[in-house]
């Protein structure tokens, strides 16, 4: 899934402006007046100085260049910003009669030098905040750089320099060249063939790859990456192309680029999934709680041990995170999962078996009646998992992805999913499980995940394919 994130920073940054700007007011007017302004005043004066900021950013986004501009040039967007909303106000002020005499040239000008500094101080605020949170937080989009030696240097300063909330670049391939080098300006290069990309992309991290380059042969990689799930960006000078993708023009640095994703997830989308996973995280969350109080002794008394298990599972474009369960096999079931492998019954990069002798009394229990899947809430309010997604596979599952298996790995892998209330245990063929992935994802839609989380409900009391 591919969306915007511009979007949430330019919503942060319109309300804290909104917020400046009423206190802004409040200020100056009471430095003017020497009192603070009534509740009618406040209605009339500050909404209609909102309204304007409003109608200013619709027609002219002073923000754009938030994330890039030096010292002086954001003091003077913000001072752009201020004199357009003052400015505006006042020809709505006198059209509509809506403030009194006590409003004054005097209480623009305090406004104007009050708003200017404590958007400007705000804005600084706001872009080391964002740089910090991308730069070191795991949910920064990771971009992968192909391009040809030539212009590898200055494509990757132009990406250091701009834009620097969208994306972090990770690593870069040079596809024209036998001159090899450890890094450019930090970025590490790490691929110079078409085998060397592929590979990197199907056992790394890789959110999106931009392509820049005249290499014609770099043409057939860009299906199969998008098979992966990943999302690309093409230079409109690179290629005349013909796929059957989603496309759109977007602005990477200085490249503007076409780019193909397999689902797009609008802002709104991605909110409502965020809101349905921490409301369900939590609520769940509380439950694992409580269960853990009855559970815990049962499970300890049972087997010696711990009383959740954690695994390294792989997430969403093949990050690794510790997913949390019950314990329902013997301490010991990781190294015995190696004799029993003659036994799966599963065809294809899952292990699955019937009365697996590693499986404890509790456990048994726990598996049927899906309680062993709780402690995964946490994973939810984490950040790891969604409520409704695909199932995150092991490392050693994921050592053994073809290309297009990872398209599966495309979004937040889920608790439950489209394969999970199709008969989870029923289904042995991996093959199976990867198609239901894949048109989960392709027909995604918020009413899909009420839906999936509904009928998880009833096969779970109905006990329907639970091994």
């Amino acid at each position: 899934m591919y969306r915007f994130r511009n979007n949430v920073q330019n919503l942060i940054v319109i309300f804290i402006d909104c917020i400046c700007i009423a206190l802004s007011m409040h200020l100056a007017n009471y430095i003017r007046h020497k009192e603070w302004m009534s509740q009618e005043y406040v209605v009339n004066i500050t909404g209609i100085f909102l309204i304007s900021y409003i109608l200013v950013y619709l027609v002219v986004n002073f923000n754009r260049r938030i994330s890039e501009n030096g010292y002086l040039a954001e003091l003077v967007t913000c001072a752009k910003i201020s004199v357009s909303d003052a400015f505006l106000a006042i020809l709505l002020i006198y059209f509509t009669r809506r403030v009194d005499a006590d409003f004054s040239r005097g209480l623009v000008g305090y406004f104007l030098v009050i708003n200017t500094m404590l958007l400007y101080m705000c804005h600084l605020i706001l872009r080391t905040s964002f740089n910090n949170f991308y730069d070191h937080g795991a949910s920064a989009r990771q971009l992968f750089l192909v391009c040809d030696y030539d212009n590898v240097a200055e494509l990757v300063d132009s990406l250091l320099q701009k834009n620097r909330w969208d994306y972090k670049v990770r690593n870069i391939a040079i596809v024209d060249s036998d001159h090899r080098k450890e890094k450019i300006l930090d970025i590490p290069i790490i691929a110079y063939t078409k085998e060397e990309i592929l590979e990197y992309c199907k056992s790394n991290i890789v959110d999106e790859m931009l392509i820049v380059t005249a290499n014609g042969s770099v043409s057939s990689i860009i299906n199969e990456v998008i098979s992966m799930g990943i999302t690309v960006h093409v230079g409109l000078k690179t290629f005349n192309l013909n796929l059957d993708s989603k496309s759109t023009v977007t602005l990477i640095g200085d490249q503007s680029a076409i780019t193909f994703y397999n689902r797009f997830l609008t802002m709104k989308e991605a909110l409502l999934k965020r809101l349905l996973d921490l409301v369900g995280g939590l609520v769940g969350s509380l439950v694992a709680l409580l269960l853990t109080i009855v559970l815990g002794p049962m499970i300890k008394l049972e087997s010696p041990g711990p009383i959740f298990f954690k695994q390294k599972r792989v997430g969403k474009n093949g990050r690794y995170f510790m997913m949390y369960k019950f314990r329902s096999m013997y301490a010991d079931a990781e190294e015995r999962k190696k004799a029993l492998m003659a036994q799966n019954q599963m065809e294809g990069l899952m292990f699955k078996m019937d009365n697996d002798p590693r499986i404890t009394k509790i456990g048994k229990f726990l598996r049927n009646t899906s309680l062993d899947e709780f402690p995964q809430f946490f994973n939810v309010l984490k950040g790891d998992m969604s409520l409704v997604g695909t199932r995150p596979p092991t490392v050693d599952e994921f050592l053994q992805y073809s290309s297009y298996h990872k398209m599966r790995l495309s979004i937040k892998p889920g608790i439950t999913g489209l394969w999970q209330i199709s008969g989870r245990s029923d289904i042995t063929d991996f093959e199976e499980v990867v198609r239901l992935d894949v048109k989960y994802i392709n027909e995604w839609n918020f009413w899909l995940d009420i839906k999936i989380l509904l009928k998880t409900v009833g096969v779970v009391f109905k006990r329907e394919g639970a091994k």
